[in-house]
């Protein structure tokens, strides 16, 4: 679905990740495009990958009246200059935004931004000064996540590969768990020290990150193997990632000690997870369930047996787990899916909490939406953060991040613009706290006025372009805003994501 005004496309979004899959009985699917107000076309397309028929019924097209959407900017797409890496701080006369970009809000509530926000002064420095006062804010936490409102943002990914730098150096987090593979990472995570830093990332995270930004910390992660103290990799996701065959490697290795002649079975099944279909899902499902059962009752078998790799068993016995919930996911419309993989990937989360990483910290990777403490929109689903927060809510402080303006990439690669933040929503609030690049901690009282908007229903956007409503302190416990951004350079050809 995109929009077009003047000739030229101001909007577009696909149904690249949650659209039908395989065979299916009827069921229903949207796709939602924010429309300007100065827009002449709206066109809706279908694509059809592979052999087959699509069919459709009931379609209908819904405007959303309360929605605001700001006018189209009339010209051709502009990318803004990457920034060039530098290890020195910006200075307050580099780091301002120029009053002409920063967007109208009610002034008791840019006056509160103003009294609390951070700068953030470099996107690449090894020199910390300005992360300090992240110290007090973290002591007691075992968990930061760090979020991102698109996945195909340079800045975002510079951003986050410094604060791990930071965190793991200065503030004692030793595990990054990312929004990827638990096995896959695992794996990947342990032959760090031995391959290559392009090999590690390759065999770890999904392909929106295989990006120059993110190569930098997969070869800081393989320089860290060899300290006292090495950034240990790990996923937390119930999907497979990349192309690696990890997973069945491991849950080969246990059916070798325990039955040989069921190895065949597991590879069949493995191939089937590639297209799970309705008519499939229950045999996965069985499958995967005898799979657990079987892995259980034999723990303490496989654990005499695998000594030296004394954490594959749970592993094994945890990624049967998500194999299960994976077969659920796929099986399901949004939201519902949304939320079987969320709980899956929380429930994968305190596994590495609580049986992989028990006593260490740990700095997890992922998009806004699945850290937020809230959905978005508010009661689709009930996000990973959500259940988290049930569980450990005094051990987390989960940072949102956002951007204002500049041009991102889709998953498929795709470049699309970034139109300046609307009047009054959360990313203007942002961008009156007068910096390029700051964060605004919410662990603060929030009784004044100007804290109001801390407390208020605002419109925001999700990748930088569709609208959502949220709380702020209902969905974070503080958010780090970069006002100019731009796409990643990507490293290879995209990956499943």
């Amino acid at each position: 679905m995109l929009v077009r005004t003047g000739g030229k496309t101001v909007a577009y979004t696909n149904s690249i990740e949650d659209g039908a899959r395989g065979d299916t009985e009827w069921r229903e699917f949207s796709i939602r495009v924010p429309v300007a107000p100065d827009a002449d076309t709206v066109r809706v397309g279908t694509l059809l990958t592979g052999m087959g028929s699509a069919w459709f019924s009931d379609l209908k097209l819904v405007v959303d009246g309360e929605s605001k959407v700001t006018p189209a900017a009339l010209r051709d797409m502009q990318v803004p200059p990457r920034p060039t890496p530098s290890q020195s701080l910006l200075v307050d006369s580099d780091l301002a935004l120029p009053a002409a970009l920063m967007p109208t809000v009610r002034p008791a509530w840019r006056r509160d931004v103003l009294a609390h926000r951070h700068p953030i002064r470099s996107l690449f420095s090894d020199d910390f000064s300005d992360l300090t006062f992240l110290g007090p804010l973290l002591v007691d936490r075992r968990v930061i996540q760090l979020g991102e409102s698109s996945h195909g943002v340079a800045e975002f990914n510079w951003m986050k590969v410094r604060l791990i730098k930071f965190l793991h150096e200065k503030l004692g987090f030793d595990v990054i768990a990312f929004e990827s593979s638990l096995t896959q990472c695992d794996a990947a995570g342990e032959r760090a020290a031995k391959e290559s830093a392009e090999k590690t990332m390759q065999d770890c995270v999904f392909g929106v990150w295989h990006t120059d930004e993110v190569l930098a910390l997969f070869d800081y992660v393989r320089k860290t193997q060899a300290s006292a103290r090495p950034l240990r990799l790990t996923g937390f996701d119930n999907q497979s990632s990349s192309n690696s065959d990890a997973t069945s490697i491991r849950f080969r290795r246990m059916l070798d000690i325990l039955d040989p002649a069921a190895v065949p079975a597991l590879l069949q099944q493995e191939a089937m997870l590639k297209n799970i279909r309705k008519d499939n899902a229950d045999d996965l499902l069985a499958y995967y369930t005898g799979l657990l059962r079987t892995l259980e009752q034999n723990r303490a078998r496989l654990l005499e047996q695998l000594k030296d790799h004394p954490t594959w068993v749970d592993l094994a016995i945890q990624e049967a787990r998500s194999r299960i919930t994976l077969v659920r996911t796929r099986s399901l419309p949004r939201p519902e899916s949304s939320s079987v993989r969320d709980r899956a990937m929380a429930d994968n989360l305190d596994f590495v909490l609580d049986t992989l990483y028990p006593k260490q910290k740990v700095i997890v990777w992922a998009h806004n939406a699945h850290i937020a403490y809230t959905a978005e929109p508010s009661g689709e689903f009930k996000p990973m953060g959500a259940w988290l927060a049930e569980r450990r809510r005094s051990d987390l402080y989960t940072l949102g991040v956002y951007m204002g303006r500049g041009a991102a990439a889709y998953n498929n690669r795709q470049i699309y613009p970034i139109l300046p933040p609307a009047a009054d929503s959360f990313e203007a609030i942002l961008a009156n706290g007068g910096y390029k690049m700051s964060l605004l901690d919410f662990s603060r009282p929030q009784g004044s006025p100007e804290a109001e908007w801390l407390t208020t229903s605002l419109a925001a956007r999700t990748w930088g372009i569709n609208p959502v409503q949220l709380v702020p302190a209902n969905s974070y416990d503080g958010v780090l805003y970069i006002d100019t951004v731009t796409p990643p350079q990507y490293r290879k050809v995209p990956d499943r994501k």
